[in-house]
């Protein structure tokens, strides 16, 4: 009995622990208001230099430069470079300015590095003392760089660096609040420093208050706030010059590091990290390591604190970086405000906004109802509601009155809002275990997609209509979309492509036109089938991209990774009043305007948590919402334009021949770092090129690239692994590589790459060149030497011609000559033949009914001349008059010259010149003259 008393007091003490254990967690706000992240963490194990982290800074290409105990390193969200400079040297402050440079302050030494050449220069002061323990740097507006360091305040100017404060002890930190106002937290002192007058203010700290080693100061409005290693935080009113409720209660607990961002201070206290309101004061939430480290943070003992955009990074001691993005402005997972219920991680696959207040969410576990109103969740399930079938809720429609349809995997039931209750939507055996996926209302009942039919259901008789898909020729086909067309034709898109309902015969078909233009239609799924505002069909496949066709299958457009999809699985579209679609892909939401041809991917960088977003919906305030397998997404389309969105890629490293290259010849700028590169060149027998990307998103995963090497590449590729690239026995020759995120068109990196061709080939080159060039003088000074011999012999030949072959008498009787004279010119000048370009003499023979030894013989004697030469002076006469009568500055010489019947540019030129005595231009300038002159 003793010992059975004993046991019951044992456990009674185990219980009060537990009950006490769990009390403390209810008042700790880290369990009140912890928020739900996922953090990354960088550490020594990939690639850190050393476990813990002094100091943070993301430059302007986006890098994250990392200062620690042992030197200095750049992160891209995948890789991390050790900068070989600062090897075993203690960074302690960094700041970025103008011209490219990163400023390193250091335990021992100040020192600047470019990050575009990566040239290094020493910091001296006045060019002599090396600065020790450099724990702030500041680059001003005045464009003055300010430096903390144990010995005081150090400000450089135009090359040299002053020293401005020597007699306050260390100084810590530096914020300019104006452009001549700034404040320094030193060891002795909080500091006003007027640099217009150089004038000084002192106020000493509070008793309680110590800075010694790690202390920063930051501000919101006209408040200072300060915080100090194993010291409270103190706030001043820099307005009154005043600290403010010295060591307030709720001030005891926070203390070094301390960040403000957005109006949000960031602070370190016991048992993490506290989010609180700048203007109200108010706790918002809580950042901290979980009893399980589910959300990746395995300490609370942060070092350092670093916010950029919508990443925190947090600096652990001996435990590396940690980071996350802790809020984005442009997709939300859904969550039930003032209460600390969210849809993340529920598996989403339908939903229903009832109203502004009441939503429905079908999961794969069950149906949630939500009442914002009342602020309040309630889990449907078959555990405690069998009438519900199935926990995984395909779909969710209105029904009548407070009712709703809900399609399950296992049958159709019905769900009525007022009594939170269910019941079954048909005793028919039809309705039973087989998975509804859709439905669509008409004006008479409604449609269900189902596995292998479609059902319609006609509430005025209540009887069902049974249409059976051809499974004999579709094994296992189930119907998962439905849409009207315009001509009242019901689409059907199932599991094994698309097929159309005939009302009249009351069959499903196979068959719908446009089909032969679609390869592989029948073997695809289809995700969803709706339609647009002007009638056309989108029809979004499983592994085929976006299908939009008309209803006569006349015109077909196929959007694809081939142009503008980020991936070619889609589950829907929406196309909003701008006729801008909104296209739900595996790796995100496309929004593309057809008009602009403008395209903007929102994927993990924009707070969409997952990339299967099947049905969508917006609700009466025009925000979106999507079913997404990690929780319901809820976006409002007007403040996407002030979401951080991916950038433009840039180059972090390139590997030629298998060497990592810390520059790169650029044709234009010399040597550069790869992030600044435009151009490389790669030797002749060093062509094998890797190169890595990153577009900082420091999500920790791969971002999803397109790209393509123009002259190399047919296409545009993929998915690079590991965000890198790599291309192997470049042909000598000059490419441009591009590279962009996938479905962001408009940011795009170029890099022009040239391969050089072997020396042999270049010298072999240049020696064809001079040889091709001296060939080519000498060929012409022998032509022309050849051409003008040529003409001369030409003469002569034409001169004896004439005299060998003309004969002295004409054959023909001087009446027949001047009977066929009268006819040639008369045909001539009536009919214009010699406007015929391929007239020849046998044309004008058969039209005068003559021999052509007749023409040639009254060419002769009556006219002593040629064919040749008689045609030509009718088509030069042409040209003469077509000068006389038309504006010829409307043409060129030689379509006039081309009309009036002559072939080529060198015999119209030498025609007219024998005939006229001068060039046609010089001819024209001549009238031109006469013309002006008698004005």
């Amino acid at each position: 009995m003793y010992i059975c008393r004993e046991q019951n007091v044992k456990r009674m003490k185990n219980i009060l622990i537990v009950l006490f254990i769990i009390l403390l967690n209810i008042l700790n706000p880290q369990y009140l208001l912890a928020r739900d992240l996922k953090f990354n963490r960088l550490t020594a194990e990939n690639g850190l230099p050393y476990s813990t982290a002094n100091v943070m800074l993301q430059d302007d290409n986006g890098f994250l430069w990392i200062g620690t105990h042992t030197g200095l390193c750049r992160y891209d969200g995948i890789n991390t470079e050790i900068y070989s400079e600062f090897e075993n040297r203690q960074v302690r402050s960094l700041e970025e300015t103008d011209g490219n440079w990163l400023w390193v302050g250091m335990e021992s030494g100040l020192a600047r590095i470019n990050l575009k050449t990566r040239k290094m220069e020493s910091i001296l002061c006045e060019g002599k003392k090396e600065l020790q323990r450099v724990s702030a740097i500041h680059w001003g507006k005045d464009e003055k760089v300010y430096v903390a360091a144990i010995d005081g305040l150090f400000v450089y100017d135009k090359g040299i660096l002053t020293h401005v404060i020597a007699d306050e002890g260390q100084v810590f930190s530096i914020l300019e609040n104006t452009l001549t106002d700034y404040w320094l937290l030193t060891e002795k002192a909080l500091l006003n420093l007027d640099t217009k007058t150089g004038k000084v203010t002192r106020y000493a700290w509070p008793l309680k208050f110590n800075p010694f080693f790690l202390a920063s100061l930051n501000s919101y409005k006209n408040i200072l706030y300060i915080s100090a290693e194993y010291n409270s935080m103190l706030r001043f009113d820099m307005k009154n010059r005043r600290f403010m409720n010295e060591f307030a209660i709720e001030d005891k607990k926070r203390t070094y590091p301390l960040i403000i961002d957005g109006g949000q201070l960031f602070v370190n206290t016991t048992w993490g990290i506290e989010v609180l309101s700048c203007t109200t004061n108010q706790l918002q939430y809580t950042i901290a390591a979980d009893d399980d480290m589910k959300n990746g943070l395995r300490s609370n003992q942060f070092y350092s604190m670093y916010k950029k955009g919508t990443t925190l990074w947090l600096g652990i001691f001996s435990g590396g970086i940690a980071y996350s993005q802790i809020e984005n402005d442009a997709f939300n997972v859904y969550r039930l405000p003032g209460t600390d219920f969210t849809t993340f991680n529920r598996q989403v696959r339908s939903f229903c906004i009832v109203s502004d207040d009441i939503k429905l969410i079908g999961t794969r576990n069950g149906l949630l109802l939500v009442s914002e109103k009342e602020k309040r969740v309630q889990t449907f399930t078959t555990q405690d509601y069998p009438a519900l079938l199935s926990n995984s809720i395909l779909f969710i429609q209105p029904f009548g009155g407070d009712d709703y349809l809900i399609g399950t995997t296992k049958g159709l039931v019905l769900f009525s809002l007022k009594k939170n209750s269910f019941r079954t939507f048909s005793e028919e055996n039809v309705y039973k275990g087989t998975q509804f996926y859709s439905c669509l209302s008409d004006e008479e009942g409604i449609w269900l997609a189902t596995s292998e039919k479609v059902l319609y259901y006609n509430m005025h008789t209540n009887q069902t209509d049974i249409y059976l898909l051809d499974t004999n020729k579709y094994p296992g086909c189930s119907a998962l979309s439905l849409c009207f067309d315009s001509r009242n034709r019901l689409w059907i898109g199932t599991s094994d492509g698309i097929f159309l309902l005939d009302k009249v015969t009351r069959k499903i078909m196979d068959t719908f036109e446009g089909k032969d233009k679609l390869k592989n239609i029948s073997k695809a799924q289809i995700n969803n089938i709706s339609r647009s505002k002007n009638g056309k069909i989108f029809i979004c496949t499983d592994r085929m991209g976006l299908i939009v066709l008309n209803e006569r299958g006349t015109e077909i457009d196929i959007y694809s990774e081939d142009n503008i999809l980020p991936h070619n699985t889609v589950y829907s579209v929406y196309e909003d009043e701008q006729n801008v679609w909104w296209i739900a892909t595996m790796k995100g939401i496309l929004r593309y305007n057809r008009v602009t041809n403008k395209k903007q991917l929102y994927d993990l960088s924009a707070g969409i948590p997952g990339g299967v977003c099947r049905s969508f919906s917006k609700d009466s305030q025009g925000r979106y919402w999507w079913a997404n397998e990690m929780g319901l997404v809820v976006c409002d389309p007007y403040l996407l334009s002030q979401a951080v969105l991916c950038d433009l890629p840039r180059i972090s490293s390139v590997k030629v021949a298998g060497k990592r290259q810390q520059l790169l010849e650029d044709q234009e700028q010399g040597p550069v770092t790869p992030a600044y590169a435009k151009s490389m060149v790669l030797p002749a027998f060093q062509n094998n090129l890797e190169l890595c990307f990153s577009m900082h998103t420091y999500l920790g995963a791969l971002d999803s690239y397109q790209y393509i090497l123009e002259g190399f590449d047919e296409r545009w590729k993929y998915n690079i692994e590991n965000n890198c690239l790599s291309y192997t026995d470049l042909p000598a020759g000059k490419y441009l590589l591009r590279v962009r995120g996938q479905g962001n068109s408009d940011y795009e990196t170029q890099l022009e790459i040239i391969v050089e061709y072997p020396w042999y080939v270049t010298y072999g080159i240049a020696a064809v060149v001079v040889i091709i060039v001296l060939l080519g003088i000498g060929w012409k000074y022998w032509r022309r030497k050849v051409a003008i011999v040529g003409m001369k012999q030409d003469a002569d030949d034409e001169l004896l011609n004439a005299a060998a072959y003309r004969p002295k008498t004409p054959r023909a009787s001087q009446e027949k000559l001047d009977r066929l004279y009268e006819q040639l010119i008369d045909y001539f000048e009536t009919e214009k033949p010699y406007l015929n370009k391929q007239l020849k003499s046998a044309d004008i023979a058969v039209a005068l009914s003559c021999s052509i030894s007749s023409l040639s013989e009254c060419l002769s004697f009556k006219l002593n001349t040629n064919f040749s030469d008689f045609v030509a002076h009718y088509r030069v006469e042409a040209f003469v008059q077509k000068q006389k009568q038309e504006d010829i500055s409307l043409y060129t010489l030689m379509s006039i010259a081309e009309s009036c019947g002559f072939n080529s540019k060198s015999s119209f030129f030498r025609l007219f010149k024998k005939q006229m005595g001068c060039t046609p231009l010089e001819y024209i300038q001549k009238q031109e003259h006469d013309r002006v002159s008698k004005q």
